[in-house]
């Protein structure tokens, strides 16, 4: 059977802005994003459970037949790397992918590091980037702003003012968005901060994808946009970014032995 499907693994709902603009402008690809919702955060939870996690997440795409899969969240990297080790199927994070970017684009320039504290703190980034200046910022604050869709509004004028107050007026090249959402708040970024890009991982991963970079693009066929979450349809459209997006939605377990419904998909 022919390889299919680009798959994306996330924890949250961090990565959902890859799928969406992959699905937006890879019309003949199958794009498929699995994610698990059962917490709100990560912190408590152990590794062995986040690796289950990952594991019942990757099984739900085996259906879809992956030819890649991207690994959407710096927690799965920072603590289930053996599970993504152990993928037979081809596979990127976006770890990876932001550090390559950066130095190939930034080699040796003035970088901004947005990223979850916890990720700062595991330093996943910093060894690897070939910079001049470094400034590491812990993006917790915003991401929440992003994931309650407040993003142009004074709380998330206010969130960007406070966490960039240590760089204003410092020279900036790129401001490197570990959480891929965080781009959307380049307005708000621009407002304090003078530097030439944020990252976006969903245009970066689609330009190396249309590159032929990752994988051969299929030359026909409708494609689509598939979601498997471990929340119902309805709970899942609530959250901002996602509800104005058309996909076929089916809901997996959160269980340790369970795989996905098997029902039609919504």
């Amino acid at each position: 059977m022919a390889k299919d499907a680009i798959g994306i693994v996330d924890l949250g709902l961090e990565g959902f802005s890859i799928a969406k603009i992959l699905a937006e402008n890879l019309k003949k690809e199958k794009i498929v994003y699995v994610t698990d919702l059962t917490y709100e955060s990560h912190l408590n939870v152990t590794d062995n459970e986040i690796g289950e996690i990952v594991k019942r997440c990757v099984g739900a795409l085996a259906a879809h037949n992956p030819k890649l899969v991207i690994v959407a969240s710096g927690i799965i990297v920072e603590r289930a790397a053996s599970v993504i080790l152990d993928l037979v199927v081809p596979s990127v994070n976006i770890v990876e992918t932001l550090i390559d970017y950066a130095n190939s684009k930034y080699e040796q320039k003035n970088m901004v590091l947005l990223a979850k504290e916890v990720l700062l703190e595991a330093n996943l980034f910093q060894r690897n980037l070939k910079y001049n200046r470094l400034y590491q910022i812990p993006s917790d604050e915003l991401d929440e702003v992003v994931k309650a869709g407040m993003t142009k509004t004074s709380r998330s004028f206010n969130a960007v003012f406070e966490s960039f107050k240590t760089v204003m007026k410092k020279p900036v090249d790129l401001v490197i968005a570990a959480t891929p959402g965080l781009s959307t708040l380049e307005t708000e970024m621009r407002e304090y901060l003078d530097f030439q890009e944020v990252t976006n991982l969903g245009m970066i991963y689609f330009e190396r994808l249309s590159g032929g970079r990752l994988v051969n693009l299929n030359a026909r066929g409708r494609g689509g946009f598939f979601v498997y979450s471990t929340l119902p349809k309805k709970e899942f459209k609530k959250y901002p970014g996602v509800k104005d997006c058309k996909f076929k939605y089916r809901q997996i377990e959160s269980k340790e032995g369970s795989g996905f419904d098997a029902g039609k998909d919504q």
